[in-house]
């Protein structure tokens, strides 16, 4: 099997990201330090994936990967910025697959790039484009949550220009201000304005929830069963909410926290699809799932040929998002196909999917649970997982 070819571009300080000589990975790795050289390469040969440092010699690194993203869209797009770069964060929205603060491990480094491209391998194949081929008007990203990108990506952006964006939709405004003032978030004080839930909640988890809830907005499916809109809306918020608690319980940063927020608001988006386009297939699905007592997910895929979970994560993979979030959505009730599992959102979101499960159905232990157990012990954190019941049992929207 041919390796896969990855181009890395920028210095590599003491050698860090280097590979050792056994080269676990199996990757082939071409190193340059110029843009411009980059360029050249990638004119000559294919590449799976590029590495790019912020600082380069002859160009920002980040121009160089807006050029990567316009001319090579099917490339992996990793991106190194240094301690005091945190706000190019906000320029790399939509152009870059993970982005990595320096110092950093070369084996993590390496063990995400391996995933990215196990899950491009799960997700391009014919059976998951055709089925979303065969949809006439694929969903778009919610319109606001572009504006909202366009404000943060330019050179002042301001709380003020935010909440004017997100107060030109009434629905959103609503249903935003509804979600921060509920238990999903548990504040002591009800913030009556944007300006405030903005200031209080961060930027990043306001963009969360606008996204997801514009998103849920353009569906207006009617009821399949006991599966509708709504149902998959409240599933998908009290997974988000027990996904971020998670994150924050295990002390991961605060993108892994952002991350299991919107990973699992929109973890079910699969769902949404199948619902408003596949409706006879969903309804067969129900009936298999049923008579074989299989798991919904496992009955979808026998019927079309691939699950709801894999659908969703193709979408929202058109749509740019990074690969952490993707990975999330389309592993969540699946999690060991994860080549190299760690504690990170696609942890904080399997978790807080199958607490959600269990909760609904009245689950209280291991055995009937939908929690991977396997997944979790090679976590180390099999013996938590009863605390964890507890602890994010309020966690409801």
């Amino acid at each position: 099997m041919e390796k896969l070819k990855i181009l890395r571009v920028g210095e590599n300080k003491n050698d860090k990201y280097q590979i050792e000589s056994d080269n676990i990975f199996d990757f082939s790795i071409s190193q340059t330090l110029l843009s411009s050289d980059a360029k050249q390469l990638l004119k000559q040969q294919k590449f799976d994936a590029v590495i790019i440092n912020s600082d380069l010699p002859d160009e920002n690194g980040l121009q160089l990967t807006k050029s990567i993203y316009n001319n090579y869209p099917d490339i992996i797009r990793f991106f190194i910025l240094n301690e005091n770069q945190h706000d190019l964060i906000i320029q790399t929205v939509g152009l870059v697959h993970q982005y990595f603060i320096d110092p950093v491990e070369s084996n993590y480094i390496y063990k995400s790039l391996n995933n990215s491209l196990k899950l491009k391998s799960k997700l391009h194949n014919k059976v998951v484009k055709d089925r979303l081929n065969s949809i006439k008007s694929l969903p778009s990203p919610p319109k606001i949550y572009n504006q909202i990108i366009s404000e943060l990506q330019s050179d002042e952006p301001s709380i003020l220009n935010i909440s004017q964006i997100i107060n030109k939709d009434i629905a959103i405004t609503t249903k935003l201000l509804q979600l921060v003032n509920s238990a999903f978030f548990g504040l002591k004080i009800r913030l009556e304005n944007l300006q405030q839930v903005i200031s209080y909640l961060g930027l990043d988890t306001v963009k969360s929830i606008v996204f997801s809830t514009g998103l849920f907005g353009q569906f207006n499916s009617p009821q399949i069963g006991n599966i509708s809109i709504e149902s998959i809306y409240n599933r998908s918020v009290n997974t988000g909410a027990k996904a971020r608690l998670i994150a924050h319980t295990f002390g991961l940063n605060k993108k892994v926290t952002d991350n299991a927020l919107l990973a699992g608001l929109l973890h079910n988006v699969g769902d949404l699809l199948m619902l408003a386009e596949f409706r006879d297939e969903l309804k067969k699905s129900i009936v298999l799932a049923k008579e074989k007592s299989i798991k919904s997910n496992d009955a979808i895929e026998e019927v079309i040929g691939t699950n709801a979970s894999t659908l969703g994560a193709y979408l929202l993979s058109l749509w740019g998002l990074p690969d952490s979030i993707v990975e999330s959505v389309a592993l969540h009730d699946c999690p060991t196909e994860c080549p190299h599992p760690t504690l990170n959102t696609l942890a904080a979101v399997h978790l807080g999917y199958a607490l959600e499960s269990d909760e609904n159905n009245n689950v209280v232990n291991d055995d009937n649970s939908l929690i991977d157990i396997n997944y979790v012990d090679q976590l180390g954190i099999k013996n938590q997982i009863a605390s964890l019941r507890g602890f994010t049992a309020g966690a409801v929207f």
